[in-house]
């Protein structure tokens, strides 16, 4: 059996109405040199009898007990067949030219990964566009763009930087923008970018308790991320106080305030100037008042 150019994987727990509008995104690429894997993550929907729903011997689906978005990205790897390799969230979609466009990248002489744009839909107004760019020192001078959809990377490589930390559910894509950088860079490697937008991003909103869940999530990788890259994160202090307001805001909406207090004094010490730290620390210190401005923009009941 000839195998493919391109393994598409879309990891999915209780998507059904939007799993299948994934798929046919890709499916309709024009590049059709392809497989998709989904990889469901214990869904409790119909999730997955609308995959095999699809009649197309390219989609192939994998089932796991649920383990996260990280592991089940890395199970597909694991399956893939592809000597390319890319990821698709299953309620986005694969805009025309996607695959084609990374095709064309990777097949200049020592690409390693190739980023595209993405269209990312906020509200009912116009859809932003997000472009790769340069990413600074933090990421070896590269320039790119780390989200879902919007690289895709030889399988060897992905193999070889260790692929996706299953302990991540929220900034796993930047961490692994991270560790892919400096793989490129050691191994000579080049990022090649198209700035034209070739995914439809959804940004997920939550409330309750899968708003709660998002948020101790989003509180874990900011500590992994400080931990394992604080030093390099200090490369641009801007970024690195980011990060520690990040985990304090995280910690402030789960009701931790002595927590989210050190996060701020930290985040205040690296950028002192920037008065949204020292408001940040503000509501720290008055408990009250942070847990009705944080409930009222994270959706957690406070």
């Amino acid at each position: 059996m000839e195998l493919p150019a391109f393994t598409v994987i879309i990891p999915v727990r209780d998507r059904e109405g939007s799993i299948g509008r994934a798929i046919l995104s890709v499916l309709e690429q024009e590049y059709a040199d392809l497989e998709v894997v989904v990889v469901d993550d214990g869904s409790s929907d119909g999730t997955s009898e609308v995959v095999k729903t699809v009649a197309d011997s390219r989609v192939r689906l994998l089932r796991q007990q649920p383990q996260g978005v990280s592991a089940a990205r890395n199970y597909g790897a694991a399956e893939a067949r592809g000597r390319w390799l890319t990821f698709l969230d299953s309620d986005d979609e694969a805009l025309p030219g996607w695959l084609a466009s990374f095709a064309a990248l990777l097949c200049l002489p020592d690409t390693g990964v190739a980023c595209v744009g993405v269209e990312m839909l906020v509200g009912a107004g116009e859809p932003e566009r997000i472009s790769p760019s340069p990413l600074g020192p933090i990421y070896e001078d590269s320039s790119g763009l780390f989200l879902a959809g919007s690289f895709a990377l030889r399988l060897e490589l992905f193999t070889e930087v260790g692929g996706y930390d299953a302990a991540l559910a929220y900034s796993e894509n930047t961490e692994l923008g991270l560790r892919l950088t400096t793989l490129c860079r050691v191994r000579g490697l080049e990022i090649r970018c198209d700035p034209q937008a070739r995914i439809r991003y959804r940004p997920s909103v939550s409330t309750g308790d899968h708003a709660k869940r998002r948020t101790i999530a989003r509180l874990e990788s900011a500590r992994l991320l400080l931990a394992r890259y604080g030093e390099r994160l200090g490369r641009e202090p801007r970024v690195l106080a980011s990060y520690w307001a990040i985990a304090s805001v995280a910690a402030g909406r789960l009701g931790r305030f002595s927590e989210a207090r050190r996060f701020a004094v930290r985040a205040v010490a690296v950028r002192p100037w920037n008065p949204r730290h020292w408001g940040r620390l503000a509501l720290c210190l008055v408990p009250g008042l942070g847990r009705r401005v944080w409930a009222r923009q994270s959706g957690i009941d406070p």
